[in-house]
C-alpha cells in the first residue's frame, strides 16, 4: 500500500509538472498580422489589417486594442470584423507612443470586443481605418507595425501601394529607439511589400520611402487581404492534457505492478544454487506460523529473529558460532582479543575452541 501511495504521489506530480509547464509554454500571441495600405492623393492611407490572435486558455479576454497615434477613429470610417462577423468597437484614449522621431503623443485606442462575452482560443480580427499624413513632402515614414504590442507576433506581412513609384526603400524594426534593417523590395511599380517571420513583444516595424514626383501610368492594386479561417490553433486544456497523462501514467503502473505480482518482485535462491522469483507476500501466505525456533537456528539469527535488528550482541554471537565451528581461532584476553581465520584443514587447538554456553541463543539475544 505504501508503495502504491508513493507511486500516485510521483505520478500526480509529473502530471502538475506537464500542465503548468504548458500553461506557461500558452501564451497569448499574434499567429499571423497582415496590414496594407492604400496611399491617397492627400497623403493619408486607407488601412486594413487581419489579425489572428491566439488568446489561449486565458478565457477572462474581451477582445484586443489598437493604439493608432494621430488617428481619431470616427464611425463611419471604422470597420471591424471578428470571424467574419461584426462586432462591437469603443474608441477611447490609449498609451503614450514614441513616433520615429522619438517624440511621444497620446495615441487613440481602438477597444475591439463585446463587454458581455468572453474569447478564448484563436480568432480573425479584421480592422479598417484611414490614418491621416503617411506621406507627408512626397516622403513615406509610416510605422506599419506598432511597438505596443505586448505580445510576439509571427508570419507578419506588410503591403503598401501607391499611384507614385517608390525610390529609397529602408525598413528598420525592433524597438523605437533600437531598430535593425529589415528587407522592403518593390514587386512591382508602386507596390512596396516586407516580409518577416516573428515580431517579439514591444518591437515595431516602420518603411520609409520617396514617393515620384509624376503618377504611374497605372496604379498598383492592393492584394486581396486574408479571408477564411484563422492561421493556428491553440493547444488543449492543460488541465485536459495533464489528466491524459496522469491516466496513461496510472494505466501504465497499475500493469506493471499486476505483472510483478503475478511473476514476482523478490528473489529466492532453492537448493542446487537455482534462483527464482516470488512474490513474497503471496509466499508469507503459505508459511504456517510457529512458537518453536528451528533447530538449525544460530545464536546470531536467534538474536535477530528476537529483535529484528543488528547491533553488537548479534556479531559477538556471529564470531562465537564461526569460532565454535573451526572457521576461526580467539586468542589473547578479554581486553585485547585477537582473531584469526583459519585455513582450510588446519587443526584446531581445543584451547582456542570457545565454551558453548557462550555460544547459546539466549545469551547471543
Amino acid at each position: 500500500m505504501r508503495s502504491l501511495i508513493v507511486v500516485l504521489v510521483v505520478l500526480g506530480a509529473f502530471g502538475g509538472v506537464a500542465a503548468l509547464a504548458q500553461t506557461l509554454a500558452n501564451r497569448e500571441r499574434v499567429t499571423s498580422m497582415w496590414v496594407g495600405a492604400e496611399i491617397r492623393a492627400d497623403g493619408s492611407a486607407r488601412i486594413t489589417e487581419v489579425i489572428d490572435y491566439d488568446f489561449g486558455h486565458s478565457g477572462d479576454s474581451h477582445g484586443i486594442y489598437r493604439d493608432v497615434p494621430g488617428s481619431p477613429f470616427e464611425g463611419d470610417d471604422v470597420s471591424v470584423g471578428l470571424d467574419g462577423h461584426k462586432v462591437p468597437w469603443e474608441d477611447t484614449y490609449g498609451d503614450y507612443y514614441r513616433d520615429v522621431t522619438g517624440e511621444e503623443q497620446l495615441a487613440d485606442r481602438l477597444k475591439v470586443g463585446d463587454p458581455d462575452r468572453l474569447v478564448s482560443g484563436v480568432h480573425r480580427y479584421r480592422i479598417q481605418y484611414t490614418l491621416p499624413d503617411v506621406v507627408k513632402g512626397g516622403r513615406l515614414a509610416w510605422d506599419a507595425v506598432g511597438t505596443g504590442w505586448k505580445v510576439d507576433r509571427s508570419r507578419v506581412e506588410i503591403h503598401v501601394v501607391d499611384a507614385h513609384g517608390f525610390s529609397g526603400l529602408r525598413c528598420r524594426h525592433g524597438s523605437w529607439d533600437k531598430g535593425t534593417p529589415c528587407t522592403a523590395r518593390q514587386s512591382e511599380p508602386g507596390h512596396l511589400v516586407v516580409r518577416l517571420d516573428k515580431l517579439k513583444g514591444s518591437e515595431g516595424l516602420t518603411l520609409y520611402a520617396t514617393a515620384a514626383k509624376t503618377g504611374l501610368a497605372g496604379a498598383a492594386a492592393l492584394p486581396a487581404a486574408p479571408s477564411g479561417k484563422a492561421v493556428g490553433t491553440t493547444p488543449p486544456h492543460p488541465m485536459r492534457n495533464g489528466g491524459l497523462f496522469l491516466a496513461g501514467a496510472l494505466a501504465c503502473a497499475a500493469l506493471t505492478i499486476c505483472a510483478l505480482r503475478i511473476v514476482g518482485r523478490d528473489r529466492l535462491a532453492e537448493d542446487g544454487g537455482r534462483v527464482r522469483r516470488v512474490e513474497v507476500e503471496r509466499l508469507a501466505r503459505t508459511v504456517t506460523p510457529s512458537a518453536t525456533p528451528p533447530e538449525e537456528l544460530t545464536p546470531a539469527q536467534g538474536g535477530l529473529l528476537l529483535t529484528e535488528s543488528v547491533d553488537k550482541r548479534h556479531k559477538v554471537a556471529w564470531l562465537l558460532t564461526a569460532a565454535a565451528d573451526g572457521h576461526l581461532t580467539i586468542q589473547g584476553d578479554e581486553k585485547h582479543p585477537v582473531l584469526r581465520r583459519r585455513n582450510s584443514g588446519e587443526r584446531m587447538d581445543p584451547e582456542d575452541r570457545p565454551s558453548c554456553a557462550r555460544c547459546s541463543p539466549v545469551a547471543a539475544a
